[in-house]
C-alpha cells in the first residue's frame, strides 16, 4: 500500500512495505551489557530502562507529520505526501479551502495540509457535525471493491462522520482492517507483554501481527522470593496508583512483567491489564476505529481496539485535566513546593471530592496568588486542546510531567510553526512582524464579524481598521455587560435576529416607505444602524450607511489568509488601512495572485453542463450574461463611472450595454473614493450619485461571488434588466442554490486532483529539477511535458478560433529564428512565448463560443506547460515552434547540456505527425562532432539521409571531424529523450562544469541552428 512505503523505511533511507516486512525488526534491543539488579527509582516506578527495547521513531505520527518533517522534500515523499492528502481531504475541506483564498488546483501539498490542519481544528473546536460531500459509491462498486457490503456500509457509515472520502482504497483498506480486527477475541499474556515491553499501541496491526507473528518474550531474569518480597510495598504503591486491585494475580502479572525485562510503572502495569483483559470488539467499533485514524492521517489498520491507551486518549485526558482545575489546585501545589505538571494536578484532583472543602497549605516561602493562579489556568485552557495537546504527543514531548508553564510555551510556538509554515509554503518571509501583522490581521476580522453592526456610521468606510476594531470591541462588552441583543456586524443572508430586536425597530418597514425606499434587508438593516446611533434617518444618511456598511462586508470576503499573505509580501500593514483602501488593495491583489476567476467560469460551466433542464441556446445566453458581468467587475467600476458621467441609471440593462460600448471605445472611468465625474464642463457629480455608484460597484463583487446558474436561471425569469446591482444581488441572495450539485463540483475537483497526483516519480522529478511547485495543474502540465514536449505549441497556434493567435505567429517564429544562437536570447524568447500563450490563454476563454469546463481546465494546463518551459529554459532547455509542411506548428525540443572543457551535447527531439518522431543526439568534442539521428518514419529516414549534407556542410568550416548517422527506431519516447538528458546534466554538473565557456557555447549552438534549420528546409512550408 502506498502510505506503507511512506512511514516505513530501511536502514538505509529506501521505502519498506510494512506487509512484507515484519515491524518488529525495526525494534532494536538496547540491553545493557552486564547484568544488573533490579532496582526501584525515587519516582516510585520500577527502573528497568536498562532492559528496554527502543521504540521506532515517532511511531504515532501521521503519515502527513512525517512528511512535513526536514528533509522530507524528495520527489518520492513529495508524490506520496499527494496521494495521502488526495485520500483524506474532503469537498468540506475544498469548499473551505477556497474560501481561505486559495486555489486548490495551484496549492502544494504542506499548504493543503496545513490548511486542512486548520480547518479541522476549528471545525472540532466548535462541535460542528461535519458530513462527507458528494456521490456515494454504488452498490455495485461496493460489493465489487469489498466483498462484503455489510460491513462496507457500516465503514461508510463511520467515514462520513469523521468527514473521510469514501474512496476504493479508503474502503478496500478499512475492510480489512475490521476484518482483522473482528478476529482478535483475546490477547495473551505473551503477546500483551510483547506489546508493553515495545511500547507499541493497541492497533488492529500491532495486536493481530503480535498475534500471529510473535513467539512473545523470552524471560531476562529469575526474580526469587526474597527479590520480590523486597520490592513489594512500593509495586504495591504503583498499583494503587495505577487503580490495580492488588491481589495474587495481579502481583504475578507484575513480577512475569518484571522477569520480561519490563519497567513497572503505573502505566505499563495498566496498559499490560487492559490487553490481558481484551475480549474483543464488533464491526462498528472497529469501522468508527478506523475511520477515526484515516481522518488523523493515519492508515485504517492503525485503528485502535482499547480506549484510553492511544496518544489521542492521552491527548483528551490532559485536556480534561485543565479544564477541570480550580485556580486552589495550583495554589496547593505551588504552596508544597510541588512541580505544577498535568501528572500532579490530577493527583490533586483526585485527593479531593466534589463536595470536600479544599484545604491550601500556606507558607511563608510560597504565599498564596489566586490571582495569578487563575490567570495562568485560563492561559493553559487557551493552549491546551486536544488537538494542540496530540500534536506535542506526536513530537514525543511528555506532556503529564512537563510543567504546565512549559507546555503553554510550546504551543504558542506551535501556533507561530503554523504561521511559519504558512508563510514559507507562500513566498513570504516568517519574520516574527510578519507572523505578527498576519495573526492580528487574521484575529481582528475575525473577531469583528462578532461586534455588533451599531459600530458602523456613515464615514465607517474612510475610517482605518483598527479604529473600527477598537470601537466596536467597546461596544460590544458593553451591550453584553447590559444584557442587551443585538445583530452582528457580519451578515448573514436570510438570517433571524430575534424577537428583542424586531420589537426594539417595529417601525422601520413604515421609515422605509415614507422616504421611498424598498422594504429590502440592506434598507431595514441601515435604518437600524441609524436609529440606534441616533443618526438622523435621511435618505443620504441611508446610502452612506449601505455604502459604509457594504465596505465592511466586502472587507470580510476579501481578507483571506491568501490575500492577506501577499499583502504582507508587499510591506502592507492592513489594520493601519481605511476599510475602503483595504478593500481596494485586496481586489488588485485577488486579480493578481488567484486563479478565482477561472475557477468560479469553471464551476458556473460545469453546472451548465450537468443542467439538463437549460438548452443550448439558453446556455449561450448564460455564459453571455456571466461574461458581461465578469467584465463590469474588472473595469474596477469604470462601467459604472460612465453611466454616472452621462446621468444614466445604474441597471444591469445598462452596465452590460456599457461593456459593449467600452468594448469598442477605451473608456477608463474610475470609481473610488475620489470619483466625480470625468465630464470636465460639469460642476461634478453629486455626492449622493458618487456614493451610490461606490456600493453598486461594491454589489457586483458580490453578484459574482454568488453566481449560479441555478440561481441565474430563476433570476432571469424577473425582469432582471431593469435591476440596479443591488437588487440583482438581492434576487441571487433569495434564488435556491443547489448544494447537492456544488458538492458534486468539489468531488469532481478532487477526483481530477487524486488522478494528477498519481502520474510517474519522474513528473515529481522534472518539477523538482526545474523549481517549479509541486501542485496539481503543474503535474498535469509537466506529465503532458514529458509525453510529448512539442506538442503544446500546436496545440496553442493550431487554434483557429481565436485572432490574436493567428496575427502572432509569424512574430513568434520569426523570433525564435532569430535568437537560436545565444542561450541569453532563447531564454527571452521562451518567456515571450509564455507571455503569448498567457494572453491567447485569456482571449480564448472570454471569445470562444464553444468554451467547456474542460477546456477551460485545458487551456489552464496549456498555459502552465509554457511557464514551466520558461523554466526550464534557464538550464538551456527550450521549446520552439516551428511551422511544417501542411501549414501547422509544432514544437521542438532543444536541450544544450555543457561538459569539461570543449565536450557538450546537443539533443533534439520532435514529434510531427507529418514526419513522425524524430531524435537526434549529437556529441560535440574538441575534435569534432559525432551523433545519431532517430527516426520513427521510413519516409522521415529517407529525407533526412538525402538531405543530411546540408546539415554536415553547415558545420564543416568550423569541426574537422563529422560523424553522423540515420536510424530508424520503431518506438522513440520523448520521456526516455528527456529522461537520458538529465543525466547527461547531472553528469557533468557533478563534474564542477557550471562555468560557461564563450567558445564552447558558441559551438554547441551552431550545432543546434544547423539541425534545425536543416529540419525546417525539410519538413517545413517551403518543400510543399
Amino acid at each position: 500500500m502506498i502510505i506503507d512505503n511512506i512511514v516505513n523505511k530501511d536502514i538505509n533511507g529506501n521505502a519498506a512495505n510494512v506487509n512484507e516486512k515484519s515491524i518488529y525488526n525495526n525494534l532494536t534491543a538496547t540491553k545493557s551489557s552486564s547484568k544488573e539488579a533490579v532496582k526501584v527509582s525515587s519516582s516510585n516506578s520500577v527502573d528497568m530502562s536498562d532492559t528496554v527495547y527502543s521504540k521506532p521513531s515517532n511511531p504515532n505520527e501521521t503519515v502527513a507529520d512525517e512528511l512535513m518533517q526536514d528533509g522530507a522534500t524528495d520527489r518520492e515523499n513529495k508524490r506520496n505526501q499527494m496521494i495521502v492528502i488526495s485520500n483524506t481531504t474532503s469537498a468540506e475541506d475544498y469548499k473551505r479551502i477556497s474560501e481561505d483564498g486559495f486555489s486548490y488546483d495551484e496549492m502544494t501539498g504542506n499548504t493543503i495540509v496545513t490548511e486542512t490542519d486548520k480547518i479541522k481544528a476549528v471545525l472540532a473546536k466548535a462541535g460542528v457535525d461535519v458530513s462527507i460531500y458528494g456521490d456515494d459509491l454504488s452498490q455495485e462498486q461496493i460489493e465489487e471493491i469489498t466483498g462484503n457490503p455489510a460491513v462496507a456500509a457500516e465503514i461508510i457509515k463511520q467515514m462520513q462522520s469523521y468527514d473521510i472520502p469514501v474512496t476504493d482504497e479508503n474502503l478496500k483498506e478499512s475492510v480489512t482492517a475490521v476484518e482483522n480486527g473482528v478476529q482478535i477475541n483475546e490477547i495473551d499474556d505473551n503477546t500483551a507483554a510483547y506489546m508493553v515491553k515495545n511500547n507499541l499501541d493497541p492497533t488492529v496491526e500491532n495486536i493481530y501481527k503480535a498475534l500471529y507473528s510473535s513467539s512473545g518474550i523470552a524471560k531476562e531474569d529469575t526474580i526469587s522470593d526474597e527479590e520480590f518480597d523486597s520490592m513489594s510495598s512500593q509495586i504495591k504503591d504503583i498499583m494503587k496508583n495505577a487503580k490495580i486491585d492488588v491481589n495474587d494475580e495481579n502481583l504475578m502479572d507484575v513480577r512475569m512483567l518484571m522477569e520480561k525485562g519490563i519497567s513497572i510503572t503505573a502505566d505499563n502495569i495498566r496498559y499490560f491489564e487492559a490487553l490481558k483483559n481484551f475480549s474483543g470488539k464488533d464491526t462498528e467499533y472497529i469501522a468508527d476505529s478506523a475511520a477515526e485514524a484515516v481522518a488523523e492521517g493515519k492508515r485504517p489498520m492503525d485503528a485502535m481496539l482499547i480506549d484510553g491507551f492511544s496518544l489521542a486518549d492521552q491527548a483528551k485526558e490532559a485536556e480534561n485535566i485543565i479544564q477541570s482545575a480550580i485556580p486552589e489546585d495550583i495554589v496547593d501545589l505551588i504552596n508544597k513546593n510541588v512541580p505544577v505538571t498535568l501528572k500532579n494536578l490530577k493527583d490533586v484532583q483526585n485527593s479531593r471530592t466534589d463536595d470536600s472543602k479544599i484545604f491550601i497549605h500556606k507558607t511563608d516561602n510560597a504565599p498564596i496568588n489566586i490571582v495569578s493562579a487563575q490567570r495562568k489556568l485560563e492561559e493553559a485552557r487557551l493552549a491546551m486542546s486536544a488537538e494542540a495537546n496530540l500534536s506535542l504527543l506526536k513530537k514525543g514531548i511528555s506532556i503529564d510531567t512537563k510543567p504546565i508553564e512549559e507546555l503553554v510555551d510550546i504551543l504558542k510556538q506551535h501556533e507561530k510553526d503554523y504561521y511559519s509554515n504558512l508563510m514559507t509554503q507562500n513566498g513570504v518571509e516568517p519574520t516574527v512582524e510578519n507572523i505578527d501583522t498576519f495573526k492580528s490581521t487574521m484575529d481582528v476580522f475575525e473577531e469583528m464579524k462578532t461586534f455588533p453592526a451599531y459600530v458602523i456610521n456613515t464615514e465607517t468606510g474612510n475610517e482605518d481598521v483598527s479604529t473600527v476594531y477598537t470601537r466596536g470591541a467597546s461596544l460590544k462588552t458593553s451591550m453584553e455587560n447590559a444584557n442587551e441583543s443585538y445583530e452582528t456586524l457580519m451578515t448573514a443572508p436570510r438570517s433571524d435576529m430575534g424577537d428583542d430586536i424586531k420589537k426594539a425597530f417595529r417601525n422601520v418597514d413604515n421609515i422605509l416607505g415614507d422616504l421611498g425606499y424598498e422594504k429590502v434587508p440592506q434598507n431595514q438593516r441601515a435604518v437600524r444602524i441609524l436609529g440606534y446611533n441616533g443618526i438622523e434617518i435621511t435618505p443620504e444618511n441611508i446610502d452612506k450607511i449601505k455604502a459604509a456598511d457594504e465596505n465592511v462586508q466586502r472587507a470580510f470576503k476579501n481578507m483571506t489568509p491568501a490575500v492577506t499573505l501577499e499583502m504582507i509580501r508587499k510591506g502592507i500593514s492592513p489594520l493601519d488601512m481605511s476599510i475602503s483602501q483595504l478593500n481596494e488593495a485586496a481586489t488588485e491583489i485577488r486579480s493578481q495572485i488567484s486563479t478565482r476567476d477561472d475557477s468560479k467560469f469553471s464551476e458556473f460551466l460545469w453546472k451548465l453542463e450537468k443542467n439538463n433542464e437549460i438548452t443550448e441556446d439558453e446556455r449561450t445566453t448564460y455564459i453571455g450574461i456571466y461574461r458581461l458581468i465578469a467584465q463590469v467587475e474588472k473595469s474596477d467600476g469604470a462601467v459604472i463611472g460612465s453611466l454616472v458621467n452621462q446621468g444614466a441609471d445604474i441597471t444591469m440593462k445598462n452596465l452590460l450595454s456599457a461593456v459593449r460600448t467600452s468594448n469598442k471605445k477605451n473608456v477608463d472611468y474610475k470609481v473610488d473614493d475620489d470619483f466625480s465625474g470625468v465630464d470636465a464642463k460639469s460642476n461634478g457629480v453629486k455626492i449622493d450619485d458618487q456614493i451610490n455608484a461606490a456600493y453598486n460597484k461594491n454589489c457586483i463583487q458580490d453578484v459574482m461571488e454568488d453566481i449560479s446558474p441555478e440561481k441565474l436561471m430563476d433570476v432571469l425569469k424577473q425582469n432582471w434588466e431593469d435591476m440596479t446591482p443591488e437588487q440583482f444581488k438581492e434576487a441571487l441572495n433569495r434564488a435556491e442554490e443547489n448544494k447537492e450539485l456544488s458538492e458534486q463540483y468539489a468531488q469532481n475537483q478532487l477526483d481530477e486532483f487524486k488522478n494528477a497526483v498519481r502520474t510517474e516519480e519522474s513528473v515529481y522529478q522534472m518539477l523538482d529539477r526545474y523549481d517549479v511547485k509541486t501542485n496539481m495543474v503543474n503535474l498535469m502540465a509537466a506529465s503532458r511535458i514529458l509525453k510529448n514536449p512539442g506538442k503544446m505549441v500546436s496545440d496553442l497556434f493550431e487554434n483557429g478560433e481565436i485572432e490574436m493567435i493567428r496575427q502572432l505567429k509569424e512574430q513568434v517564429l520569426e523570433q525564435f529564428g532569430e535568437a537560436l544562437k545565444t542561450p541569453e536570447e532563447m531564454a527571452e524568447a521562451q518567456e515571450q512565448l509564455a507571455d503569448v500563450a498567457t494572453h491567447a490563454m485569456d482571449s480564448m476563454i472570454i471569445e470562444s463560443d464553444n468554451i467547456t469546463s474542460i477546456n477551460l481546465k485545458e487551456l489552464k494546463v496549456l498555459g502552465k506547460q509554457f511557464e514551466i518551459s520558461a523554466k526550464m529554459a534557464k538550464s538551456e532547455s527550450y521549446v520552439i515552434p516551428m511551422e511544417t509542411s501542411d501549414g501547422s506548428v509544432t514544437g521542438i525540443n532543444l536541450k544544450i547540456v555543457r561538459g569539461k572543457e570543449e565536450k557538450g551535447f546537443v539533443d533534439i527531439f520532435f514529434n510531427d505527425k507529418m514526419s513522425g518522431k524524430v531524435a537526434a543526439s549529437f556529441e560535440v568534442r574538441d575534435n569534432g562532432v559525432s551523433g545519431v539521428i532517430a527516426v520513427s518514419d521510413a519516409q522521415t529516414q529517407k529525407a533526412v539521409s538525402e538531405n543530411i549534407s546540408l546539415f554536415t556542410d553547415s558545420l564543416s568550416e568550423n569541426e574537422n571531424s563529422i560523424d553522423i548517422k540515420v536510424v530508424r527506431v520503431a518506438d522513440i519516447s520523448a520521456e526516455k529523450y528527456l529522461k537520458t538528458s538529465f543525466q547527461k546534466e547531472d553528469k557533468v554538473s557533478s563534474e564542477n562544469t557550471k562555468d560557461r565557456n564563450n567558445v564552447q557555447t558558441k559551438r554547441l549552438y551552431q550545432v543546434a541552428e544547423g539541425f534545425i534549420d536543416n529540419i525546417r528546409k525539410i519538413f517545413g512550408p517551403d518543400n510543399l
